[in-house]
């Protein structure tokens, strides 16, 4: 009795999920649809993967041209892709276009990264030279000639300006 029983069971499990998804159709967006009512009228044939009966729609269509000729094969509807747009161009996965927007998104927070440890870098440096020039110690450079020189009160003051105007656009 138990056997009949989980047999029973078994052969009620395999048909009733045919029932679920008679139809299977691509819409408008490029995504699959399984119902179990017909596609809205404005779906294209070649939209349609399957139709009530559970079958694929047929990939040829045999058309007699007159009655004196051989019958014409000619290809369905069905035969032609489903995911391309008007242009022709086949539609990227939304999968896709995700992993493209979060790559981007990545590469934009790594970018930034970088120009907030410049920033922070230069600060730093702005702020030591900064705290030199003040010091009142002598400071000794190099000038486009190679030669060293001294810098004087004037100098030092109009490079303790140029510094102040460092610190202000990057230790913000």
């Amino acid at each position: 009795m138990k056997l009949g029983a989980i047999v029973f069971t078994m052969f009620l499990a395999c048909t009733c999920t045919t029932v679920f998804a008679q139809w299977q159709w691509t819409d408008k967006n490029g995504r699959k649809v399984f119902s179990d009512r017909a596609p809205p009228n404005n779906t294209p044939l070649g939209n349609v993967q399957r139709h009530q009966s559970g079958h694929a729609l047929p990939t040829t269509i045999v058309v007699p041209i007159d009655s004196s000729t051989a019958p014409t094969t000619v290809p369905a509807i069905a035969s032609l892709p489903a995911a391309t747009n008007q242009t022709g161009v086949e539609k990227e996965p939304p999968s896709k276009k995700k992993q493209v927007a979060e790559a981007a998104t990545a590469q934009r927070k790594r970018e930034e990264e970088k120009l907030l440890q410049a920033k922070v870098e230069n600060c730093t440096r702005a702020k030591e030279a900064q705290a030199t020039l003040r010091s009142g110690m002598r400071i000794a450079r190099t000038n486009a000639a190679g030669d060293k020189e001294i810098l004087d009160d004037a100098s030092r003051a109009l490079e303790l300006h140029r510094v102040e105007g460092i610190m202000d656009t990057e230790c913000k």
